[in-house]
């Protein structure tokens, strides 16, 4: 199950536990926030990812990270639930390079704060150094 809602100037990307992201899935979330995007003025969007995906097909990885979310994404917020999320999407965020800035964290306020800084604007991947996930 995905869900997407926007609060303020943010998008909010939901999965449902359990999750299984394929190419289809992660077409229709870009058809959702495209939509999104056109209805209002085409504005680069601030999109805060979070919920528990158990299984993350590399295609769709590859889409999620394409020109066409560049089109409409400003910045990305990852919230991750454990250390093999995170790991997951450190490498995916570093093998697809998206051009735009993420940031992987494991608390949704923190990212929350994180996107509505302007420091993100200089970094293109950033993960927070001090989560219980990030590097030690």
């Amino acid at each position: 199950m995905l869900t997407v809602t926007q609060q303020g100037d943010v998008i909010f990307v939901e999965f449902s536990a359990g999750s299984s992201v394929d190419v289809a899935m992660e077409q229709k979330l870009y058809r959702m926030r495209k939509r999104l995007f056109d209805q209002q003025g085409q504005t680069k969007q601030k999109v805060l990812y979070f919920g528990e995906i158990d299984d993350l097909n590399m295609s769709a990885a590859k889409f999620s990270c394409s020109e066409l979310y560049a089109e409409i994404t400003e910045a990305k917020v990852l919230v991750v639930a454990s250390n093999i999320n995170f790991t997951r999407a450190k490498l995916t965020v570093g093998l697809h390079k998206p051009n735009f800035p993420v940031y992987i964290t494991d608390s949704i306020s923190e990212g929350l704060t994180w996107l509505g800084e302007e420091s993100w604007m200089q970094d293109t991947i950033l993960e927070n150094e001090t989560t219980q996930h990030g590097p030690e």
